[in-house]
């Protein structure tokens, strides 16, 4: 199995895990940066998390340092499994999104308080980023 695969698998194994803010396992539920750590540690990445993230962020480039040390590069073209997509989820919100491998997309949701699967992307698409390296520093 692909590190991307396992990757996307990892995100399948939440769906309907809770949603809880700063969560960061399956236990005790997930916020999207506590999914995509997980989803990277289950597939032999070291996510490299921001030690503090504002819940309201006007801009997305707070995300870029990290992704970048998680082992993530950007992609411009459309997504495909495994890619982590960020959104524009509310005025002042950035919210991670993970491709899944048939077309659909895996996130926590905050309003419906769980993991879920969805076959749209109902936000703004701001990045796309693409599993790119495991050597990290």
């Amino acid at each position: 199995m692909t590190i991307a695969h396992a990757f996307a698998d990892a995100a399948e194994r939440c769906v309907g895990r809770p949603f809880r803010l700063y969560g960061r396992t399956p236990e005790s539920g997930f916020d999207c940066v506590g999914l995509v750590a997980w989803c990277c540690l289950q597939s032999g990445m070291r996510p490299v998390l921001p030690r503090t993230y504002a819940l309201r962020n006007t801009r997305a480039s707070f995300v870029e340092p990290f992704l970048s040390k998680s082992g993530f590069a950007p992609v411009f073209e459309r997504e495909s499994a495994s890619d982590l997509i960020v959104v524009r989820s509310g005025p002042s919100q950035v919210h991670f999104m993970v491709a899944g491998c048939d077309g659909h997309f895996v996130h926590a949701h905050a309003g419906l308080r769980k993991v879920v699967r969805t076959d749209t992307l109902q936000w703004p698409v701001i990045a796309r980023w693409h599993i790119a390296s495991l050597n990290q520093e």
